[in-house]
């Protein structure tokens, strides 16, 4: 792929200290712990970094693949020709601003928040505790169990475009459905969210 290699070549130029792995295995990355090596694997620190990497894949016409904890995924043993980029430094979790309600960055595991929540006497995650997952994915996919889901309790996601520009979504827009939403055909990827 001419545009990937072109797009990392600036990358690698622009943002020395991102953690950049090329011919990276999977199969250190997902819970099944298969999966053969994709072309590159990025680990932006924060929101920003991340929003620069967009900017330059975009820039070469390169869709990323963006994963959390990658419980949900089996990469082909023989390897992928593509980017990844791993939200799992993304970890922010903190009381959200208005009353009775959670920040929580793309990387946060599903356990830890509804332990988070717990700790902090709010109720409505207690479904998330036993899910594998992290918020972006979550959110993703609208996960749930035990009559729980995330649908019930998102309030706004925010995403980034493919250029890396941020754009924030309500709960009624993030067009939640049975382990659906907006999110699996919008060309975005998924940082953070209001619980």
């Amino acid at each position: 792929m001419e545009g990937l290699e072109k797009a990392l070549e600036q990358i690698k130029e622009n943002m020395p200290k991102l953690e950049l792995r090329e011919h990276e295995p999977m199969r250190e990355h997902c819970s099944f712990k298969v999966g053969g090596p994709v072309r590159a694997f990025a680990v932006p620190r924060d929101i920003f970094e991340m929003s620069k990497v967009m900017f330059y894949l975009h820039m070469n016409g390169v869709s990323p693949l963006t994963l959390g904890k990658c419980t949900n995924v089996i990469i082909p043993d023989e390897g992928l020709d593509i980017m990844v980029i791993s939200t799992e430094s993304l970890r922010k979790l903190r009381l959200g601003e208005t009353e009775n309600t959670v920040y929580a960055e793309a990387g946060v595991s599903l356990a830890r928040l509804a332990q988070f929540a717990r700790d902090n006497g709010l109720a409505g995650l207690e479904f998330a505790s036993g899910i594998p997952g992290s918020v972006g994915g979550g959110v993703l996919m609208n996960a749930g169990a035990y009559g729980g889901e995330m649908k019930q309790i998102v309030e706004s996601v925010t995403v980034l475009t493919m250029g890396g520009e941020e754009k924030m979504l309500s709960g009624e827009e993030s067009a939640f459905a049975y382990r659906t939403s907006v999110y699996q055909t919008l060309p975005c990827v998924i940082v953070k969210a209001v619980l």
